[in-house]
C-alpha cells in the first residue's frame, strides 16, 4: 500500500508480519536477539546494505513488538524517495534470505548486545516500572525479564533459525508513505502482489 504524499523527497518504508506475544511456548529469548541482527545497529544485516553500502537511509530498524495476545514484527525507516523501489526490492530479499539462517558471529554478537546492555536499560526507576507495568498486562511473572536474559545467554544458531522461520514465511505487509507519482512506477517488477494507493 502506497501513501501518497505529494512532493515528498523521502519514502517511510514499514515492512510487517504477525508475530508472537512474549508468553510464546516457544520462548521470547530469540526474538530478543533478532532485531539487532537484522535491523538494531550499523553492522546488522539491513543496515550493513542499505544505509553502510548503498547510503540509501540513516537506519532502518527491525522490532518485534508483543502485545497480550500476538503482536507484529515490523521491519521500518526511511530511504530517499528515487532509490525507493531498489530499496524496497533489497529490503524484501535481505529479509527472506535470512530465512536460510544466521552465523555464529552474528548470533554472538546479537546475544551480547541484549545481555551486556541489560543493566542500562533498567538502570531507571521509571524503566523497571515500565517493564513491571507490562508484565502485569501481559500477565508474565515478575521474574520473566531474569529468566529471559539468562535464556538469551544459552541460545544457540538453530534457536534463532527456528524462530525466524515461524515468523518470516515469505508473505509480507508493505506500507510505503512518500510520492505516489514517482513511488508507484519504481515498484513496478520489483514486489510481489497488488499495489494499491491512498490518499493522506
Amino acid at each position: 500500500v502506497v501513501v501518497d504524499r505529494p512532493g515528498s523527497v523521502q519514502t517511510e518504508i514499514a515492512v510487517g508480519r504477525p508475530g508472537p506475544d512474549r508468553s510464546t511456548p516457544d520462548g521470547w529469548a530469540p526474538y530478543s536477539v533478532l532485531p539487532f541482527v537484522l535491523g538494531g545497529s550499523p553492522s546488522a544485516r539491513i543496515d550493513a546494505v542499505l544505509r553502510e553500502e548503498k547510503g540509501y537511509t540513516y537506519g532502518i530498524r527491525s522490532s518485534f513488538r508483543p502485545r497480550v495476545a500476538g503482536g507484529s514484527f515490523v521491519t521500518s525507516g526511511s530511504v530517499r524517495s528515487e532509490v525507493t523501489g531498489e530499496a524496497v526490492e533489497i529490503l524484501l530479499g535481505l529479509l527472506d534470505a535470512a530465512r536460510d539462517g544466521f552465523t555464529d558471529a552474528e548470533l554472538r554478537s546479537g546475544v551480547d548486545y541484549v545481555g551486556k546492555t541489560a543493566p542500562g536499560r533498567y538502570a531507571t526507576a521509571d524503566a523497571v516500572a515500565d517493564e513491571t507495568a507490562a508484565l502485569a498486562l501481559e500477565r508474565l511473572p515478575l521474574d520473566f525479564t531474569t529468566r529471559n536474559l539468562r535464556a538469551v545467554a544459552g541460545l544457540g544458531r538453530d534457536d534463532l533459525d527456528e524462530a525466524y522461520r515461524r515468523v518470516a514465511t515469505g508473505e509480507w505487509s508493505v506500507v510505503l508513505v512518500g510520492d505516489a507519482a514517482s513511488v508507484v512506477p519504481a515498484l513496478e517488477g520489483r514486489v510481489g502482489g497488488p499495489v494499491s494507493t491512498v490518499a493522506l
